[in-house]
C-alpha cells in the first residue's frame, strides 16, 4: 500500500496506482479495465520478424493506442540463453503460428522451445531455466497475457512455469486462471479437461507455490487444455515468465524437448490525477455585498480534481483534505441552493461519475487528522480542517470540483 499526500491542498487518493494514487481496495477487486480507445495491445501479428530467430538480446517495441498514447515495452530474455532450439518455424525465440490453442487460428505468438541439459530444481536460478521479461515505461496497469501449452509428457518433460511481476522493486504475484475455472486466488489446482495445475498446490507430490503452474497431462498445439491467463491487479513496471522442466518429472537422465507460447499482451495506462484550488469572494446579501477579499467578507474555495489519464480511479478511493488558514472561519450553513436540505458544500461532478453526500464530509479541530469534530451551526471557528470523500469510480479523462465557504477574520 502507498499513499501520497498533497500538503498544500491536502488532496490524496487511495487506490492501487502510481502517481497520485495508492490503495484501499484489495488487489483482487481493485481493477477496472480501461476502454478500447485507451487500451494498448502488443500484437505479435504486427510485430516483426516472423518465423526467424529473434535472438536473445533486448528489443524495444513502442506500442500505441487509439487515443494517441504510447508505451515502450522492452522484451528481454533472462536465465539460460543457450538452450533455445529450432522449432520447425525457425530458431527460437521467434514469432510464429506454432501454437493456436484457445486463440484464433493463424494468430502469431512468441514461441519458446528449449532442450535443457537436465531437470530444473529452482526456477529462480539460471540453470535449466528459460524466461522472458516485458518491462513497461511508464508503468502500466491491468496487464493481460496468455501462456499456451503448459503440459506434461511422461518420461519426457513436465512444463513448470512461474509468472511474476513487480512495481519497481516491489514484487507482486499476478492473478492466474485456467479456461476451466481454477485460479490462484480462490481455488488453485487443476480441473479436467485442463492439464495445467495452478499453485499453490501439489503435483505428483511436489509443492507448486503461488505464481507457479505445472503440466499434468498432454495438450496439442490446437487445444487450450494447457493455457494460463495472467492478469495484474496492481500497477507494474514488468511482467516475467520463466519456465523449466519439473518438479516431479518421471524420467531420469536427460530432459526432453519442451516449449510454450506467449500470446498478445494488453494493458492500460495509469490514471493521471492533478488538482487545483481557487478562491473567490461571494456576496452574502445586504446593501454592501462585500465582494472583496477583506475582513468580514465571505470567500468560497473550490477544489478541482482532474484525471487526465486513460484509466478510471478506483471505487471510493479519492479523498480531499484541506486544512483551513488561521485567518478564516468555516461556514457551516447551506450554500447549495439546488439540493434539498442544508448542504455546507457544493459538488460539481462533471463527467466523473462521483457523488458526495453530507455523510462523506468530515471535520477536524486541529487541521490534519483526526476528522472527528462536529461543527456548530453557522460560522464555526472550531473547524480547522475538512475532509471530502466522494463516492464512486472516477471516470477516465474527467474532472469534478467541490466548493465550501469561509469568512475572512
Amino acid at each position: 500500500m502507498r499513499k501520497i499526500v498533497y500538503t498544500q491542498l491536502g488532496v490524496y487518493a487511495t487506490a492501487p496506482f502510481l502517481l497520485a494514487l495508492a490503495c484501499v481496495a484489495t488487489p483482487a477487486n481493485a481493477q477496472t479495465a480501461c476502454n478500447a480507445t485507451n487500451r494498448y495491445t502488443m500484437d505479435w501479428d504486427v510485430l516483426t520478424p516472423k518465423n526467424t530467430a529473434l535472438g536473445t538480446g533486448a528489443r524495444n517495441f513502442v506500442i500505441t493506442n487509439a487515443a494517441g498514447g504510447s508505451v515502450t515495452v522492452t522484451m528481454s530474455f533472462v536465465a539460460d540463453l543457450t538452450r533455445y532450439i529450432d522449432s520447425g518455424f525457425g530458431q527460437t525465440p521467434n514469432i510464429s503460428v506454432q501454437n493456436v490453442g484457445g486463440i484464433t487460428a493463424g494468430e502469431n505468438t512468441l514461441f519458446l522451445a528449449t532442450d535443457f541439459v537436465g531437470y530444473t530444481t529452482n526456477l529462480a536460478s539460471a540453470t535449466n531455466v528459460a524466461g522472458v521479461r516485458f518491462s513497461f515505461s511508464p508503468a502500466v496497469r491491468d496487464v493481460n497475457l496468455k501462456v499456451l501449452d503448459i503440459d506434461f509428457a511422461a518420461g519426457q518433460f513436465r512444463d513448470w512455469v512461474r509468472i511474476s511481476a513487480a512495481n519497481g522493486v516491489t514484487p507482486y504475484i499476478p492473478n492466474l486462471s485456467t479456461p476451466y475455472g481454477r485460479n490462484n486466488t480462490t481455488n488453485p489446482g487443476v480441473t479436467a479437461p485442463g492439464v495445467t495445475a495452478v499453485g499453490p498446490t501439489t503435483v505428483a507430490g511436489a509443492t507448486i507455490i503461488n505464481g507457479d503452474t505445472n503440466g499434468t497431462g498432454a495438450a496439442t498445439a490446437a487445444q487450450d487444455f494447457g493455457n494460463i491467463q495472467t492478469r495484474t491487479g496492481q500497477p507494474v513496471t514488468y511482467v516475467e515468465v520463466r519456465y523449466g522442466n519439473g518438479p516431479a518429472s518421471t524420467m531420469t537422465g536427460t530432459a526432453g524437448v519442451q516449449s510454450i507460447s506467449i500470446h498478445d499482451l494488453t494493458f492500460c495506462p495509469l490514471p493521471n490525477v492533478t488538482y487545483s484550488k481557487t478562491s473567490a469572494p461571494v456576496a452574502t446579501g445586504g446593501a454592501d455585498p462585500l465582494r472583496f477579499n477583506i475582513p468580514g467578507a465571505d470567500i468560497e474555495y473550490t477544489l478541482t480534481v482532474t484525471n487526465s489519464g486513460g484509466s478510471t480511479v478506483d471505487l471510493n478511493s479519492t479523498v480531499l483534505t484541506d486544512p483551513l488558514p488561521a485567518n478564516v472561519t468555516f461556514f457551516n450553513g447551506d450554500i447549495d441552493t439546488v439540493t434539498a436540505g442544508t448542504q455546507n458544500f457544493r459538488i460539481t461532478p462533471g463527467t466523473s461519475g462521483l457523488t458526495l453526500a453530507a455523510a462523506n464530509v468530515t471535520y477536524s479541530a486541529t487541521g490534519p487528522a483526526p476528522y472527528t469534530y462536529t461543527p456548530g451551526a453557522g460560522y464555526d471557528a472550531g473547524t480547522r480542517g475538512i475532509r471530502f470523500a466522494p463516492q464512486g469510480t472516477m471516470a477516465a479523462n474527467s474532472s469534478f470540483s467541490v466548493t465550501f465557504r469561509a469568512r475572512i477574520n
